[in-house]
């Protein structure tokens, strides 16, 4: 019997204590300039791009209201858990994660708008989550829709989902591989923040030794790896919820910056490594270019919320 093994690596184990110096300056009001016409119009640009096609959002929050009145009337109700507790997506039964599937497939489409948009969609999303839709039509609430912000609650099943396709497409990746392959994933998901979080998840392969019993790491197959996962995700979803849409990216775990716990960082910066596992990362959507940046931005905010865990207190 091929053994699928997936593990999930917190980035934050341990507390790194980083000693930088900065400098501050400030600079004259006079030196302020008011916004030349070519500024203006970059910024007018980007903000159209933002928004996308016209109706968009609308769209969306329609589809999301639908779903309400239809399969999701009751949503609240299946993540009531035993003696107060929360069900994740996981617990959920197949015709609710179903449901929930298809509440994300018709979401993100409505938010993207047209094909080509998936990389704007999850901004969109982002947008009726933090503000429901802001000056709606008269015909939208003439039809009995509701413009108030989608609830966090959903927000969170939504990124439990996504999470729960991920492990679907890893396992799919690593079934049937003789000898055994174990994957390694870590991942900056903030759960708190819901699908509103990117997810940038970076993958370790490793392989066992028939002879030794050993697992051994295999970082030429990380890439092969991550194509593999990309195809699988792309033939169980197509063009419904890929994922620009829901804001994914993957990097080969050999691009990443070393651990902290077992290598030298400074005595890394002089090596040639260095600057080709910049490169690398410069060439991946979603992946930090600085081992400071994963160290802030990941590392430490993993910890803080196992300190929090572990005191009793809940992460903020």
């Amino acid at each position: 019997m091929v053994r699928i093994e997936i593990i999930k690596r917190s980035s934050a184990l341990v507390a790194v204590l980083l000693l930088t110096s900065l400098s501050l300056w400030a600079q004259p009001a006079r030196d302020f300039k008011p916004k030349q016409p070519e500024e203006r119009a970059r910024l007018a640009y980007f903000v159209n791009i933002v928004s996308g096609p016209s109706g968009s959002l609308a769209k969306a929050m329609r589809v999301y209201g639908d779903w309400r009145k239809d399969k999701g009337a009751n949503y609240a109700g299946w993540l009531e858990g035993e003696n107060g507790g929360k069900k994740s997506f996981a617990d959920l039964n197949n015709d609710q994660k179903l449901a929930v599937r298809q509440l994300m497939e018709k979401v993100y489409t409505a938010a993207a708008g047209f094909e080509g948009e998936g990389a704007k969609a999850f901004k969109k999303v982002g947008v009726l989550l933090d503000k429901g839709l802001e000056n709606p039509s008269e015909k939208f609430i003439e039809d009995g829709y509701s413009k108030e912000k989608i609830p966090n609650d959903l927000n969170v099943l939504m990124a439990e989902a996504r999470d729960y396709f991920a492990d679907e497409m890893i396992k799919r990746v690593c079934s049937g591989r003789d000898p055994p392959m174990m994957l390694c994933r870590s991942d900056s998901g903030n759960m708190t923040s819901g699908i509103k979080s990117d997810l940038d998840q970076t993958f370790y392969v490793y392989e066992k030794n028939k002879k030794t019993g050993k697992w051994e790491r295999r970082a030429n197959w990380d890439q092969w790896f991550i194509d593999r996962f990309n195809a699988e995700w792309k033939n169980e979803f197509g063009s419904k919820l890929t994922l620009q849409m829901v804001d994914m990216a993957s990097i080969p775990g050999k691009s990443r910056f070393p651990d902290v716990r077992i290598t030298d960082v400074q005595g890394y910066d002089h090596t040639k490594a260095i600057r080709q596992t910049i490169v690398e990362l410069r060439l991946t959507p979603g992946a930090y270019t600085t081992y400071g940046a994963v160290l802030q931005q990941m590392q430490l905010r993993a910890l803080g919320g196992i300190l929090a865990a572990a005191s009793g207190e809940r992460p903020g």
